[in-house]
């Protein structure tokens, strides 16, 4: 059962080389690595050629964002089932593809998605939380934001024959909105105890300035999938992000980044915004 893993990169040649190796390192032989760069020019092009040996396909080109990239690594994918990582992320450890398969293999042809949990890191790459959680739970929370991160997400290739590539439209929540066309036919099978990929913060869509983005992106996807108004807990995580932009405002990033998570330790919740890279 071959699996494909797709890189989109720009500008990553920091992280690059330990995004491919952890790939290149799996104990699990039967997969293939694509890379898509957008048009960088800090190095990562040297660093994919370097490693072109180890790479089933990649190309250098502008595009039109993450979502386009994705969609020109499953026009050149062979798997059968297709995961989709950052050049920012890694694998967690060299075992992960292997133990994963045991549950793809043994999945029926219904499922069509399968995730297991993401390590979130923050400043010096300590671990802030894991995401993803069992369906029975996620499930409560799908209608109203994406409670499974995409990195850890593997798609069978069914998926995408059946109901389409990643809308580029979207620029944060593409993701969010291809698992609302399947979701609502077949729910995703967890992988138990198993971290599939770190995650470090920081990136486009973990950007505190698009915080309220994010947000409506996802209730753009909603609607677009017949849920007409939004759920209390989209409306908590709005107000949440009206708060901590204005208090960034007005006191400073700094400052207002510190009341923000105190205020989240306040309510029974970790800090966050401040752990961030």
């Amino acid at each position: 059962m071959l699996i494909s893993i797709i890189v989109p990169v720009l500008n990553s040649a920091d992280t690059l080389e330990q995004c491919i190796r952890s790939v290149t390192s799996q104990s699990y032989t039967d997969k293939e690595l694509i890379v898509l760069d957008g048009g960088s020019t800090d190095g990562s092009i040297a660093l994919i050629e370097a490693n072109a040996d180890k790479i089933a396909y990649w190309r250098s080109e502008p595009d039109r964002g993450v979502y386009d990239a994705f969609n020109k690594g499953i026009r050149q994918a062979k798997g059968e089932w297709l995961y989709f990582f950052g050049a920012d992320d890694f694998l967690c450890d060299p075992d992960v593809l292997q133990n994963a398969a045991r549950y793809l293999q043994s999945a029926g042809p219904q499922t069509r998605i399968a995730y297991g949990q993401v390590a979130l890191l923050g400043d010096c790459d300590q671990v802030m939380r894991l995401l993803g959680e069992s369906w029975h739970t996620a499930s409560e929370k799908f209608s109203a934001f994406m409670p499974i991160s995409h990195q850890g997400v593997f798609h069978r290739r069914s998926l995408f024959e059946e109901n389409g590539l990643f809308d580029t439209s979207f620029r944060f929540a593409g993701d969010y909105e291809l698992l609302l066309r399947e979701i609502g036919k077949q729910p995703p099978l967890f992988i138990p105890e198993t971290i599939i990929a770190m995650h470090r913060s920081g990136g486009l869509s973990g950007s505190p300035k698009n915080e309220s983005r994010v947000l409506w992106e996802l209730r753009r996807a909603q609607k677009s999938h017949g849920i007409v108004f939004p759920r209390p807990a989209w409306l908590v995580r709005l107000l949440a992000a009206w708060v901590h932009r204005a208090l960034r405002l007005i006191l400073g990033q700094k400052a207002g980044t510190a009341l923000t998570d105190g205020l989240r330790r306040l309510a029974g919740k970790k800090s966050h915004w401040s752990r961030i890279r």
